[in-house]
């Protein structure tokens, strides 16, 4: 499963929770988020939390990382963080 751009328009707690329904055990969610939303809208709790209930077997997110390089419209304001979690 692949989600690019999309979580800045959504709720992400149901949809993390969704993704999880619909992905076989085993297989990859694969997303990105804006920074600032990642952790205005607590995105790590709730991936942890996730983990923790045994829903995920891994999880990796990046450390924010530039929207768009060479972009001056972003610049440097804009940063993403990309993550993946492996469904148990």
């Amino acid at each position: 499963m692949l989600c690019v751009g999309v979580l800045t328009y959504v709720e992400a707690a149901p949809l993390f929770r969704e993704w999880v329904r619909v992905t076989r055990p085993g297989g990859v969610a694969v997303f990105t988020s804006r920074e600032d939303f990642f952790e205005q809208r607590g995105y790590a709790q709730i991936l942890s939390a996730l983990k923790s209930d045994g829903m995920v077997s891994e999880l990796h997110v990046t450390e924010p990382r530039p929207y768009i390089p060479g972009m001056p419209e972003f610049g440097t304001d804009v940063q993403i963080v990309y993550g993946t979690m492996r469904v148990a």
